[in-house]
């Protein structure tokens, strides 16, 4: 194996070793693996009096209870934090059927609300008090809107905004026809309004127009309501729109299923000024996506879902205390059915909170309330001992009190598995006083963020790369080269959590994936690009894989101090790298010159490897193999 970085030359390149320290940077403040968090299933449905299949998201009253409804027996039910539910009010028919929507607060502290169907007329919009008592405002008749499906939302005039999924006329020069939906308002004593009807024929026609809005609308900053279409737009695949108080209604984006489709949820208005929601479908992987959208229509996709992490999620998000949004999917996840609970920051670090499994719930159709007491509160549509749906507590690792580390809560930065090697980097989950994501940036690497530090076992305090309030990525000290276990301890300002155990490995390969979509690896070209599909690598050439956990190495450098490039530190075990199903010429692997625990293996491309734009490749190394990551062959 020749001694070779970036040119093949023991040469020290300045400009190589700049760009692998960026790179490294980058790396290390994506997102890893879910830490474990703690769900508490709070009620189980029984299908009968009390209902079945929470649609809804729950609303947290003044007195402090939480209120929602089911479409199931079609009720309106409150419960408290500990779990005690009580049935308000069961509805009838005439005075509505199937309460999908979230109900509002209204400043009275009554709570409003609207049902899909009754009998007669299409839907019902309703007050009802936290005693239960029961009125009904409006009835639609097709002609003013037809099922609501989203709840209501309180504008800043006191009055109250909704939309209805269908029906609704319109005129066109001296011809009418049922619409595509409406947007509301109504009055607290009743007064209702039609402020804008969808043009059915316009959307069947060309398809610029949105249809079938779904969602809660969501207020902004300008006083203007905010909301999408679940189809219609361009593409036909669903809009975002923004519609005055007075009726006039602009389409902000059009879906075009590369960026999301069918956008069910609704909007929650980020710090940043931005909207924040997700689609059901569409996006990288067909099953959904959470996106940002600026007040004047500019759309970015944060993420696609993947199966693994979730799909379709239906509901909105909700803002969490600290800016980052959480949010359900309603299949997916671990079981590959029953759906999750995530988070997202408004830069677009996912983290897949919890997986349902059925016995504690199924389908959260619904999104998550943040509670006063700081805990998320959902229903689940199915699952549960009854199988008719649950409402559950979601307790984070908090942003305050005492540092802790989950068991089982130390993995490979890579690859999100256990074990880890010495000198290696590592993702760490558990509960952190960290109210703010921060990330090292210079030398020296720090090895506590404000007095919050990580101890395994005998070793230096270990150097920190990048904190959040549920994750730390450090650096395994190499001083734990040889052993086989280890303990490691949270501490803030000296003081922490009990010790828990993990396991170390002489070797544990990984590498870094930079497109978790694609699951494309961090594989440069002799030019320092990343090999993509639209810049693929050519049999032959030479191409520098960045990884982890190749263990040790010649010229070791300090725990926590970059490796040099002369000399440079190549492993003492020679790694095996398989590209397209042949074996590469490795021609150099050891530390990345100007990182921290960083390693990089340059290779030359083998002839016979397969072409394509995911091609696999993974790495073995002293008898331990990495993940698999793909690239792009021409």
């Amino acid at each position: 194996m020749r001694n070779s970085h970036c040119d093949h030359s023991t040469r020290a390149n300045p400009v190589c070793q700049l760009r692998l320290g960026f790179l490294s940077t980058i790396l290390l403040a994506l997102a890893s693996a879910s830490p474990a968090q703690t769900l508490t299933t709070l009620y189980t449905f029984t299908g009968g009096a009390d209902g079945a299949a929470p649609k809804g998201t729950l609303v947290q009253g003044k007195d402090g209870n939480f209120y929602g409804t089911t479409s199931g027996h079609s009720t309106v039910f409150k419960i408290t934090p500990d779990g005690t539910l009580t049935t308000l009010h069961t509805f009838d028919g005439a005075d509505g059927v199937g309460s999908f929507g979230t109900l509002a607060l209204g400043p009275d502290g009554n709570f409003y609300g609207t049902t899909t169907l009754s009998s007669p007329g299409a839907g019902t919009i309703f007050k009802i008090t936290s005693a239960g008592i029961f009125t009904t405002l409006h009835t639609f008749n097709v002609l003013d809107g037809n099922g609501p499906w989203g709840g209501l939302v309180l504008g800043g005039d006191g009055n109250f905004y909704g939309t209805t999924t269908s029906g609704g006329e319109y005129v066109v020069g001296t011809a009418t026809g049922i619409g595509a939906g409406t947007v509301f308002k109504i009055a607290p004593d009743g007064t209702f309004t039609n402020l804008y009807v969808f043009n059915s024929s316009q959307y069947v026609a060309n398809g610029g127009a949105g249809a079938d809005p779904i969602g809660t609308l969501a207020v902004g900053t300008d006083g203007n309501f905010y909301g999408t279409t679940a189809i219609g737009g361009a593409s036909f695949a669903g809009t975002v729109f923004k519609i005055t108080p007075g009726g006039t209604l602009t389409t902000l984006h059009s879906f075009n299923g590369k960026d999301g489709a069918d956008p069910w949820g609704t909007l929650v208005l980020g710090d940043d000024g931005n909207f924040y929601g997700t689609t059901t479908a569409g996006g990288a992987f067909g099953q959904g996506t959470i996106f940002q959208i600026t007040p004047t229509g500019t759309l970015t996709t944060l993420h696609s879902f993947n199966g693994a992490d979730g799909q379709g999620p239906i509901a909105g998000l909700v803002k969490g205390n600290a800016g980052n949004f959480y949010g359900a999917a309603q299949t997916g996840g671990a079981s590959t059915l029953f759906g999750t609970l995530f988070e997202v920051t408004p830069g677009g670090t996912f983290t897949l909170l919890y997986s349902f499994s059925g016995t504690d719930g199924s389908f959260p159709y619904s999104g998550l309330t943040l509670g006063g007491d700081g805990n998320f509160y959902g229903t689940t549509d199915g699952g549960g001992k009854n199988a008719v749906g649950t409402i559950f507590r979601l307790s984070l690792a908090g942003a305050s009190g005492a540092p802790s580390v989950n068991a089982n809560g130390v993995v490979n930065a890579a690859t999100n598995k256990a074990p880890v090697a010495a000198g290696s980097i590592a993702a760490v989950f558990g509960t952190f006083p960290i109210s703010e994501a921060v990330s090292s940036t210079s030398f020296p690497i720090p090895t506590d963020f404000s007095g919050l530090s990580l101890e395994f076992g005998s070793a230096p305090p270990a150097p920190l790369f990048f904190g959040s309030s549920l994750q730390i990525n450090a650096q395994i000290p190499w001083e734990l080269a040889g052993e086989q276990q280890t303990t490691v301890s949270a501490l803030l300002n000296g003081e922490g959590g009990a010790p828990q155990t993990i396991t170390l490995a002489p070797y544990a390969p990984g590498i870094f994936v930079v497109n978790s979509q694609t699951n494309q690896g961090a594989i440069l070209d002799a030019k320092y690009q990343l090999i993509t599909p639209a810049n693929p690598a050519a049999a032959g050439s030479s191409v520098l894989i960045f990884c982890i956990g190749l263990g040790p190495v010649t010229n070791q450098p300090a725990t926590g101090a970059p490796a040099l490039s002369k000399p440079l530190s190549e492993t003492t075990a020679a790694p095996t790298v398989n590209i397209g199903g042949a074996a590469a010429t490795v021609l150099f692997s050891g530390l990345s010159p100007g990182d921290v625990g960083l390693y990089q293996i340059n290779v030359q491309v083998p002839a016979g490897a397969t072409s394509g734009a995911a091609v696999p490749v993974n790495v073995s190394i002293g008898g331990a193999n990495s993940n698999t990551v793909s690239t792009s062959i021409r």
